[in-house]
Order: structure tokens, then C-alpha cells, then sequence
């Protein structure tokens, strides 16, 4: 009786060594290739930080920021940033600034969410949350809309009383016409 000769396996040692090395180089080429497509891709397409700024400024409002600051919200005002100190300012807050001193709070005032707003379909609830928009503004942009049609473009808002062109373009980031 012939009996079959056994071979003895290769120690697996080395072979589970060239493995976690090659998954380690392919881990960590995934680990720089997520952070180099994060940066590029997806971090540029985060959504910039809408401030009020008021007070002693040239031009109170929202602002939409892109690296949202102190310093940043007062230049888009008008205002100088001599003197005083620069400190990041979360989406939604308030910059007021009277006789050089600055206080950074909550706005006082809802902040729309679901921007740009279609000037179509807002209600008189949602357009009063527009920069500039007050009551009697936002009533008479929808009884425009109801009296001439729907609007073609933002500059349709010319039509309506009270509102010029800087409120036209204080209103173009947050509001868009659609059908």
C-alpha cells in the first residue's frame, strides 16, 4: 500500500504580512483620495452663512458670506474693521455694531431656510421673511402676481410699488422665478 506524500504548506506568516501591507498602502491611498475629494469636491458646495448686520454701517442687512467673520459681515456692510476683533458667526446670527463696540447675537428674526424662494408660489408668510420685505411688500408682490400673471424674472419685482432696484438686488440670493 502506497501512501500519498504530503507537502508541507508554505508558512502563511509571510504571506498575511504582504497582505496587511498591501491593504494598509490601498486603506490609506483610499484615506488621501476621500480627503483630496472631500476638499475639491465637496466642500466648496457647502452652503455660505446668511448675517444681519445693523447699526452703525453703511448698508444694514443679511449678508451672504462665504467665510463667515466678523470682519467679512461688516465690509459686505460698508463698515471698518479697525479695532475690532474677528470672530467666526454662525448662519443666522446678528452683528450690531454702535460706537465701535460689536455684540453678536440672535437675529431676532426667522431665517428662510428653503432658499432661493420661487416668487411664485410664496406666500404672503414666507416673502415677509425676505430681507427688506416688509407686510405691506409682500402683499402687493402677490397681488401683482394675482392681478398680472406670474412673474418671468426677479426684475419683474420693479413692478411692484415700493420695491427699486437695490431692494431687487438685496433680494436676488435668497428668491428665483419658476413656472
Amino acid at each position: 500500500m502506497e501512501f500519498a506524500r504530503r507537502t508541507r504548506p508554505a508558512p502563511m506568516s509571510g504571506r498575511l504580512t504582504i497582505m496587511a501591507l498591501g491593504l494598509a498602502l490601498v486603506g490609506g491611498a483610499l484615506v488621501v483620495t476621500e480627503s483630496f475629494y472631500w476638499r475639491r469636491l465637496v466642500a466648496p458646495t457647502l452652503a455660505p452663512t446668511l448675517v444681519q448686520v445693523e447699526g452703525d454701517v453703511p448698508r444694514p442687512g443679511w449678508y451672504e458670506l462665504e467665510s463667515a467673520t466678523v470682519h467679512e459681515a461688516l465690509r459686505a456692510a460698508g463698515a471698518s474693521t479697525d479695532g475690532i476683533d474677528n470672530h467666526p458667526v454662525r448662519s443666522g446670527r446678528r452683528i450690531a455694531i454702535q460706537s465701535g463696540t460689536v455684540e453678536i447675537g440672535p437675529s431676532g428674526q426667522e431665517v428662510l431656510v428653503g432658499v432661493p424662494l420661487n416668487l411664485n408660489d410664496a406666500s404672503v408668510e414666507a416673502l415677509v421673511l425676505l430681507p427688506g420685505i416688509g407686510p405691506s411688500r409682500a402683499a402687493a408682490i402677490v397681488e401683482r402676481r394675482t392681478q398680472q400673471g406670474a412673474l418671468q424674472s426677479v426684475e419683474d419685482l420693479l413692478e411692484v410699488p415700493g420695491i427699486g432696484p437695490k431692494t431687487v438686488e438685496k433680494l436676488r440670493p435668497f428668491v428665483h422665478v419658476a413656472p
